[in-house]
């Protein structure tokens, strides 16, 4: 049975209550065993938090494809990718923020509006909205979900050379640890790390320091001109090396 109480209302995050807890509590004032998100972005902390909800969660990371996946967050979102959560990515671009609860398959609740599923969407005050969807408007809503819906993948399947991330040993499509990879964990968690001249050690090149190290060179007209840029130290309260280039 669907819920015909909710007359349009407009939500958001404010001193009172967050679009996050809404969203996160929503499903305890009408019977819903499923909530169904297409976001344009997604954010790792929001989604771990799923975690709490006795509620399946399917989530559309609609812009994935154009946004491009890099290694990191690709393999948070592969571990985030569990129980009672999953995660896709479309072929079809979107950009919509539809959220979607239903009980035994039919519609019972919508919300859509301007909130991307991160923290910074629904947790910065009076930053975005999300409204009520009426029970009329339900059936177009569905269909524009189930279009981009049907393009996607599940996110530990997707093309990674397709959606940005080149697969690899580090992938969680082909996950490994550390320790399984032949790599020190005391040095870094990943090869990808390890660069002479580029990444983190982008300014390695012909510099005197060990390629495990990294750094960004400061030179004398940087000092000259941001003279706040190293605060007087304090007395007896530690060190800062510099080496300077001119």
């Amino acid at each position: 049975m669907k819920n015909t109480h909710f007359l349009n209302m407009l939500f958001v995050t404010n001193e009172i209550k967050s679009l996050k807890q809404i969203i996160f509590q929503k499903h305890d004032s009408f019977p819903s065993d499923e909530l169904n998100i297409l976001t344009g972005y997604i954010g790792s902390s929001v989604i771990e938090d799923l975690g709490s909800l006795k509620i399946d969660v399917k989530i559309i990371y609609g812009l994935a494809r154009e946004k491009k996946l890099n290694e990191i967050f690709y393999n948070d979102l592969c571990k985030l990718d569990s129980g009672s959560t999953q995660i896709y990515c479309p072929d079809i671009l979107s950009h919509a923020k539809i959220y979607i609860w239903k009980n035994r398959g039919e519609i019972v609740y919508i919300l859509n509006g301007s909130a991307n599923f991160s923290n910074s969407g629904l947790e910065t005050p009076h930053r975005e909205v999300l409204s009520e969807v009426s029970e009329e408007s339900f059936k177009e809503f569905e269909t524009y979900y189930d279009r981009i819906f049907n393009s996607s993948v599940r996110v530990n399947k997707v093309d990674l050379n397709k959606f940005g991330c080149k697969e690899n040993k580090n992938s969680c499509a082909n996950s490994n640890v550390a320790g399984e990879a032949g790599l020190d964990p005391g040095i870094c968690v990943t090869d990808s790390l390890f660069e002479k001249a580029s990444k983190i050690n982008w300014g390695h090149g012909t510099a005197h320091t060990n390629p495990r190290d990294a750094y960004i060179p400061i030179r004398k007209e940087d000092i000259v001109n941001y003279p706040q840029l190293f605060p007087e130290k304090a007395e007896k309260k530690g060190w800062v090396t510099m080496t300077m280039h001119r």
